[in-house]
This record gives C-alpha cells, structure tokens and sequence, in this order.
C-alpha cells in the first residue's frame, strides 16, 4: 500500500469519525430543544416529570418543589400576551435562583414549576426561596414593569422516595401548595372592605366567596 493511499484512509477515516461526533452533538442539540420549553427555556412537564419520576426510585434523596404564581389571572386579564411575559419573567427569575446542580422545569401547564433540589434538607429550601424573592425584587426594579413589582408566589415540595404508585408522586408537594394558597388568601381576604369582597364575589365561584366569608366576617 502506498503513501498516497495511506493518507487517504487517513482522511477518509478522519471524514467519518468527524462525521459521528457531529451527528452526536446535533442529536443532543435536537433532544435540548424539544424537551425545552421555548417561551421559557425549562424543561416539558412531561420531560420533568420523567426525570422526577426517576428520582424518586434512586436511594440518593432529593426534594422536589412546586412553584405557583399567585393571582395568575390578573395578568392574563390584561392580555394573555402580558401573561406570557410574566411567565417569562419568572422564569428567568427562577433559573438565576437556581444552583448548577438543580433541575428546573415547567409543572403541569400555566403557572407552576418544579424544581429537583438534590438534597434531604429542607433548609436548602428556605435558602433557594429567599434567593427567588430577592431575585424577583431586583429584577422588577431593572424592568420598570408595574405588573412584575406585584409578583408572589405559593409552593409546596417533599422528598422524593419510591411510590408504589407513579401518580401519588407528588401529592404530597402539591397538597401543601394548595394549602398554603388557602392561607394567603385568607389572610388576605381578612384585610379587605365590602366593596373589594363583592369582586371576588363577582369573579369566583360563590361557594369560595360564602366560606371565605363565614371564616372572616366583615370588620
């Protein structure tokens, strides 16, 4: 075999490995792209909800969090393009929050997210919750945004452990969500007059309005 034939095996070989790695780091660049989301830049909800899943089966503890804007509807009252923005927003919020090491991605659809914090302490929590909060403040500060200065937000979590039953992964996270919104508002509700309670009236269910209101009679 000669020189000439050697070299071009050489490059014949060098073509195709080049060739492989590329397709490599396109395939993984495809599965980046559609397991995010493209208006926030998070994980599927049902990407996420694997990777949870799978989790939840290792011995290794991890906590997960679910986030849930509150009041989402005022902001989609205005617009729902206004909606998406403070989705977006959040988001980046959220991701500037979050350590190397977590994993974030959009819970279910609309407002909520979820959040894999590779650790059993709930400390961890408190810290990356302030962290969110004082994101939030400064941020909405840098936009100049009236509608991103009111944004707050509710969660719940729990430590991942192996369920019998996929679907009760979760449960637990989400129940503490709803209770803690439950609170919020409630409180809120003890502050307001006649007129502001007649709105809710208007815009809820009435059931809620009427317990709400037997709970916190007016002053």
């Amino acid at each position: 075999m000669t020189n000439n034939s050697l070299i071009v095996i050489y490059i014949l070989a060098g073509i195709s490995i080049g060739f492989i790695l590329a397709s490599i780091v396109f395939y993984k660049l495809i599965l980046i792209k559609y397991n995010k989301d493209e208006l926030t830049g998070l994980l599927y909800y049902s990407s996420f909800r694997k990777i949870v899943s799978e989790k939840s089966k290792n011995r290794s503890k991890n906590i997960l969090l679910i986030i849930d804007i509150d009041n989402f509807k005022q902001y989609n009252q205005y617009s729902y393009l206004n909606g998406d923005a403070a989705i977006v927003f959040f988001s980046n919020c959220l991701i500037e929050a979050t350590n190397k090491n977590y994993i974030c991605g959009r819970y279910r659809i609309g407002d909520e997210f979820g959040i894999i914090i590779p650790s059993n302490n709930t400390k961890e929590i408190k810290i990356f919750i302030s962290k969110l909060q004082e994101k939030l403040i400064v941020n909405s500060k840098l936009a100049k945004n009236k509608y991103y200065q009111s944004i707050s937000f509710s969660y719940g979590f729990e430590i991942l452990s192996n369920k019998l039953w996929v679907a009760d992964i979760g449960r637990e996270a989400e129940e503490m969500l709803r209770n803690n919104k439950s609170i919020k508002l409630l409180k809120n509700f003890k502050e307001i007059d006649i007129e502001e309670r007649n709105d809710i009236k208007d815009k809820n269910n009435n059931d809620i309005y009427n317990i709400l209101n037997h709970c916190c009679p007016e002053k």
